[in-house]
This record gives C-alpha cells, structure tokens and sequence, in this order.
C-alpha cells in the first residue's frame, strides 16, 4: 500500500467542493472538484499557464471522469433488493462519507437486506467500511455501529467477520482511556460477538480447512482470547504448558502467533519466562519471531518494564526492535509505558535502527495515543527536534490521534448508554 501524502505545510486549503455524478448504465461517473488554497511562501512547483501571486488565495477546477471499481475500495457500486416489488437498487459507496449512509432509515434497510440475504458479501462488507468512516468522522454515532456488528452476527463469511473485527477493534482504540468500566464492557462485547463465533468454529486445524477457514479460525480465536474469554483463554494456556513442557507440536503453527499473545496478555511473569526462552532456543525460526512480538502484549506495566528492558541489549537485534515494541499500543499501560520508554531513548533509537525503520518504530508508539495531554507531549518533545526523517509520518500520527480524540469527546454518552442498554455495563449512579 502506498504511504499517505499529506501537504506541504505552506499549503493552506480553504476551500474543497466535490460534484460526483455516478452513471449506472455506463458503469462510471464523473464530476468537477474545486480547491482553494493560500500560498505562504514560494516553495511550491506547479505546471501552469499563468504566475501565481504569493499571498493570495488560488482556485483550482479539476473536471474528472472514472470508472466504478471492481472491489471495495475507491469509488464502487453496490446493489440490493426491496421487499415490496424485489426492485434491484443501485447505489454508489465509498469510504468519503456518502451521503445515502448517513441516512439512519436507509442504513437500517440495508442492514435487514444483509441480514435477509438480499445484500451482497460484498455490499455488506464496503458499507460497514462505510460506517466506521462515518462514524470516527462524527457523522454517525458510534451506537450506530455497535448495533450494525450485533445484526451481523448470523453471518457466516469470513470477510464480514474480519469487518465486525476492525469496527470492534476500532471503538475499542478511540476508548482506550476512559474508564475501567468502559474499557470492561466493551471487552464483554467482543467476547459475546466474536467469542460465539470462535467457539461454533472451534480453534482445531484440520487438513480439510482451506486456507480462508484457517485464518477465519485463528482470527476469532485470537480476538476472543485477548478479550479475555474464558474458554479460549484456557485452551490458548493449555496448548502453551505443553509446548514449554516439550511437546513442539502442542500447538498448530496456525495458532501460534495467536496462542502467544493471548497467554503474554493474562499470563505473569513466568509465561513470560517461557515465551521469551521459546524466542531464543526454537527450532524454527517463524515460531521465534512470533514469540519476540508477542512478548509486547505483557499483562502489566511491570513486565512491559521488564520486555522494553530488552531492547539494546544482545539479546536483540536493531532491526528487530520494531518487534519487540509493536504489540505494546494493544493495552492501555503497554501505550503508556512505550511512550515513556521513547522519551527516554529516542536518541538511541535514531542512532541504532535504520533510517528507513525510525517512521516505523515511531508510528508503533503513537498509535496508541489519543488524548489531549498525550497529544500535548508528543507535539513538545518533537518541537525541538529534527523530524525530517519521518516529518510526514509524525503529521499523520497526530492527525489521527485527533480524531480519536474527538471521536472519545463526542460519543461517550452515545456509547455508555448503548453498553448499558444492552446489558454490557451497569449504571453508574
């Protein structure tokens, strides 16, 4: 995937105005954007006719034509039927807040032509994509999408669960740092969705699951588990005794990744112990690997303490820090933790890992952060410092920092009550 490009920052839009006007027939559409932007200095190299006068504001009309594409990404068609006269609709989707998905009413059609099998795998999934879009933009509010992953529940493709997985996993990381209780209950929503869905699956690896059924099982194990379900969590410690007790075959290769860092997250110390010793003396060197991620996944700030204490060491490569670190932004005090750690040795990081690793490692510490103090921090630690390494990146880091942010702000009420409606969360007096 192509990295992000954000504007130079002496570009400063004003002004951005969409036309888009979708041909079904022809199966394209066309349209006419304007931009406005102010230019603040003389660094900008553009094709024109005419000399741009710095200081003043400029308008650029581009007029487009494209055709519809074939996934779900850009700008692509989606089709469902009505109950009334089984009318074939036609409607054209995209991640930039389409207007028809705003629409509450029209929303809840299309979830019921889903759910009645009147609605593509496909169309289903490009319009939870959707949603979360327009949800983390605050068009929609995040009930909205809780209630969309409840009425998925009884589908059984894969690409739809790994949907309800991202808009979980989404909600999840804009709540990080509100309350215990929050926090809780939005795991007990995981487990009731993704836990079902694990155990009608099962977590056994057979020769006649194809490669889909095996990342499906994998993934709902994994994402059960580190919810903290309890079934999966004893199954993934189970399995894990008996590879540490010798028995290399304990676990389907499959399930490792997925097993270590279920155990890393409600283990202690001595499973931690154990991953780290399967790390330095496996046989096979996938295995190792997975283990040295999943040690980032530690249950407490303590033994993130004692896995960050790793890093500069022997025992770890400085291409392999970026692994030992990307795992930590999954908890709470793993995020808090590896932003501390970083403040501290930044330097060493710059001075030890490659060049073209340092936007990497750094991306991995931000992308747990979202509030207005840690914000705050990230921008004064950095405003001194020489970041044309990753200046670019660090811009984007914020960016969606802040919208995290603002997503938290707004829809706290929305979501407590949806927690506490549906029996995930008790009222607070």
């Amino acid at each position: 995937m192509a990295s992000r490009k954000l504007l130079p920052t002496n570009l400063k839009p004003t002004l951005y105005r969409v036309r888009l006007e979708p041909n079904f027939d022809e199966q394209c559409f066309s349209g006419q954007v304007d931009i406005k932007y102010y230019e603040s200095d003389e660094t900008v190299e553009i094709e024109a006719l005419e000399h741009f006068v710095v200081g003043e504001n400029i308008k650029f009309v581009i007029e487009y034509r494209g055709n519809f594409t074939n996934d779900l990404a850009g700008f692509y068609q989606a089709h469902y039927t009505t109950d009334e006269d089984e009318t074939e609709h036609h409607i054209a989707v995209t991640s930039m807040e389409p207007t028809y998905a705003r629409q509450l009413d029209q929303l809840q059609r299309l979830i019921q032509a889903a759910l009645e099998g009147r609605l593509s795998i496909r169309d289903a999934v490009g319009m939870s994509c959707d949603l979360r879009a327009l949800v983390s933009a605050g068009t929609n509010k995040t009930s909205t999408l809780l209630d969309l992953c409840l009425s998925f529940k009884n589908m059984s493709d894969y690409h739809v669960w790994e949907t309800i997985d991202k808009n979980l996993r989404a909600v999840q990381s804009a709540f990080r740092f509100q309350s215990p209780a929050v926090i809780t209950a939005l795991k007990k929503v995981v487990v009731d969705i993704i836990g079902s869905k694990s155990r009608e699956l099962g977590w056994d690896i057979s020769e006649d699951d194809d490669d889909t059924m095996v990342s499906f099982k994998a993934s709902m194990f994994s994402v059960a588990g580190l919810a903290g379900d309890p079934e999966i969590v004893s199954a993934a410690k189970r399995m894990f005794a008996e590879r540490v007790a010798g028995k290399e075959n304990a676990i389907n290769p499959s399930l490792w990744w997925e097993t270590f860092g279920i155990v890393a997250s409600y283990g202690g110390r001595e499973e931690l112990d154990d991953l780290f010793n399967i790390w330095k003396t496996s046989s096979n060197e996938d295995e190792e690997y997975l283990a040295l991620e999943c040690l980032g996944r530690a249950s407490t700030d303590e033994l993130v303490v004692r896995v960050l204490d790793l890093a500069f060491t022997k025992h770890v490569k400085d291409q392999d820090l970026y692994l030992l670190l990307w795992l930590m932004n999954s908890s709470t005090h793993g995020v808090e933790r590896l932003w501390k750690w970083t403040k501290t040795n930044w330097d060493r990081v710059e001075k030890a890992v490659p060049v073209d690793m340092q936007g990497m490692t750094l991306g991995v510490v931000l992308d747990g952060l979202s509030t207005k103090n840690q914000m705050a921090d990230v921008e004064g630690y950095f405003a001194e410092r020489n970041t044309e390494n990753y200046q670019q990146l660090l811009a984007q880091k914020m960016e969606l920092m802040d919208v995290r942010r603002l997503w938290a702000e707004r829809d706290l009420e929305d979501l407590t009550s949806w927690l506490v409606n549906h029996g995930y969360m008790e009222q607070s007096a």
